[in-house]
């Protein structure tokens, strides 16, 4: 039996009730769920309408039937008004539109409640049209339908009692506008649980100061002994570039001939505050060697003119000699808890030439009003993917679930993924919209990373990636590692999901026969290390699968018994390889305090 009860914290048990409950008003099962209740309800409302005693021949009085028709009538409209509410906080319509369409229907709603059926079965009226069928009621009535003649007509109603009836509808009005613009843009991220709307974000929480330089981080393009990607935002439009060398750059310029220049790409971020994406390739760079770094803006920051160059950035390029060991970090599932930024640290003490994510960095879930995730993603990973030396850790990232909020996901519902991560120094690949899920990349002459899209996007197992995969695999090369996210062999999850299935029929032979020696998985939120496996089966001679995706989210439990786990637990980490030129590669699992609790070697 599967357990997949959550080890640590809670919150991943109800964030998806809640975030669905917010979007119920949006996609088509959401909105049919909606139409529903209020069909069902008005349809009740009428019904116990029609069983009152205001459709008999007798006088009308109050009657259950009555009390239950108004209590389902003001149910559909609160249930429309809910749908409406969301419809603004997904920024489906305007929240002034909202606050206006609620605001109307809920007062008039409610003086419909009050007077309707009152005024519609008017017993006077009803006497008189069923005189010949019921005399009047006698003196010696009952006190309650006596008292039931002398009630007053809407009309009547409405003048006598308007000031209640007015000082209602002033409150609803402004509990409408109120809630409709507390909820417009609401952003609902994940692990840990946030909730945030427009108005909220104005006034709490800014990572990206205004007219300043954020967010300076490197990611690996193909070969990243002889080049990087530097990426960068700025919170105000400037043409940016980036000056480089073996040794500091001086403040300002004119820079000494010595150094480069590249210049950076940018294209505006479709979020509630100004933000400029930056990104330049570094080229012809030595390998193996300390590279130096600063961002140079014109115009400088509109604040504080002086501030047109960054300050100085360092990094490593990779090795590029046959006999050097390479040495990277993998991991994935990370959020925002302090976990990720432990466990980041405890990787980065290793100085490693690049950290690979393997899917689900801030759980987004792709709403692009969770940009404050995102940033306290990147805040994290600029201030802990440091080396001890100082040296910002190169990083290449495969897609997630939570990156596109689900699977199968159009490029177009992917809006950061894509954007904040150039993977590339193919320059066809510059445009956001036209870069790929997968890539590859080289770690010197003899380590080889393939990064995969286990269909997170609608790019399929057996799409054009599969013969990518073939592709990069061909090349001759001693120590092949494939990252994805959806796990072939997994230790939480079932086994037969359609997901797994697809990679281990489409990709796992492809491994095999192209000498992957380590495959990184996730999704799972455990740690694994599986036994050696071809053919889906035991084999010394097979891939070795690692993961599940723990690299700062809280773990889940594992299943036991599983035929092809060599070891699996709930416990935070991040694997640390290092990969000989010789081909001999050795991998150690590390917890937040640094301590190596789990290791392998492969000849």
């Amino acid at each position: 039996m599967i357990n997949s009860t959550i080890v640590e914290d809670p919150a991943d048990n109800y964030v998806m009730a809640v975030m669905f409950f917010f979007a119920a008003a949006l996609p088509p099962l959401g909105t049919m769920i909606v139409a529903s209740i209020v069909v069902i309800s008005l349809f009740v409302a009428a019904r116990n309408l029609g069983k009152s005693w205001c459709f008999s021949k007798s006088p009308c009085a109050p009657t259950r039937g009555l009390a239950a028709s108004r209590f389902f009538f003001l149910l559909a409209v609160i249930c429309f008004d809910f749908f409406i509410f969301g419809c603004a906080a997904f920024d489906r319509i305007p929240a002034v539109a909202a606050a206006f369409l609620t605001a109307v229907l809920s007062c008039t709603a409610y003086v419909l409640s009050v007077t309707f059926p009152l005024g519609l079965f008017d017993p006077n009226s009803r006497q008189k049209r069923y005189s010949s069928e019921q005399p009047p009621p006698s003196p010696a009535s009952p006190p309650g339908q006596a008292a039931n003649q002398e009630k007053p007509s809407p009309l009547e109603l409405l003048r006598t009692k308007w000031v209640p009836i007015a000082a209602v509808c002033v409150l609803t009005i402004v509990a409408c506008f109120v809630i409709s613009f507390a909820v417009e843009g609401m952003c609902v991220s994940l692990q840990p649980l946030a909730l945030s709307s427009r108005l909220s974000r104005r006034h709490f929480g800014r990572v990206c100061t205004p007219d300043a330089l954020c967010h300076v981080y490197l990611t690996l393009p193909e070969d990243c002994s002889s080049q990087l990607i530097a990426n960068f935002h700025t919170s105000f439009r400037t043409n940016a570039s980036v000056v480089f060398g073996t040794t500091p750059p001086p403040s300002s310029g004119p820079f000494p001939p010595q150094f480069s220049t590249a210049g950076a790409g940018s294209f505006r971020m479709a979020i509630d505050e100004e933000r400029w994406v930056h990104y330049a390739v570094l080229s012809t760079l030595p390998s193996d060697s300390v590279i130096y770094f600063r961002v140079v803006m014109d115009p400088p920051p509109p604040s504080s003119p002086a501030n047109a160059s960054s300050r100085v950035f360092s990094t490593r390029t990779c090795p590029a000699g046959g006999g050097s060991e390479v040495t990277f970090v993998s991991g994935g599932d990370c959020g925002t808890y302090s976990r990720f930024a432990s466990l980041l640290g405890a990787a980065a003490a290793y100085s490693p030439s690049a950290v690979v994510v393997g899917g689900d960095m801030a759980y987004a879930n792709a709403m692009i009003t969770c940009y404050r995730a995102w940033d306290l993603w990147l805040q994290t990973y600029q201030t802990r993917g440091v080396t001890p030396s100082g040296h910002l850790i190169p990083m290449t990232l495969a897609i997630g679930n939570h990156e596109g909020g689900g699977w199968s996901i159009p490029r177009e519902g992917v809006p950061f993924y894509f954007h904040y991560f150039l993977q590339s120094s193919n320059a066809s690949l510059m445009d956001p919209s036209l870069r790929k899920s997968y890539h590859a990349h080289t770690l010197g002459a003899n380590t080889s990373l393939t990064i995969l899209d286990s269909q997170c996007t609608l790019e399929q197992f057996d799409g054009p990636q599969l013969p990518f995969l073939r592709a990069t695999l061909s090349r001759p090369v001693a120590n092949k590692f494939a990252v994805y996210h959806h796990p072939l062999y997994p230790s939480s999850r079932p086994f037969d999901e359609w997901q797994g299935e697809a990679g281990r029929a489409l990709w796992a032979p492809e491994f095999e026969r192209g000498g992957v020696k380590i495959a990184f998985e996730h999704h799972d939120h455990t740690f694994k290390r599986s036994k050696r496996i071809r053919n889906n089966t035991v084999d010394v001679s097979g891939v070795l699968y690692l993961g599940d995706g723990s690299f700062g989210v809280a773990p889940r439990a594992v299943r036991a018994g599983l035929w092809y786990i060599d070891k699996s637990g709930s416990q935070p980490h991040v694997w640390v390889v290092r990969a000989s030129s010789n081909g001999t590669i050795r991998a150690f699992a590390v917890d937040e305090g640094g301590t190596v609790f789990d290791s392998t070697s492969l000849p």
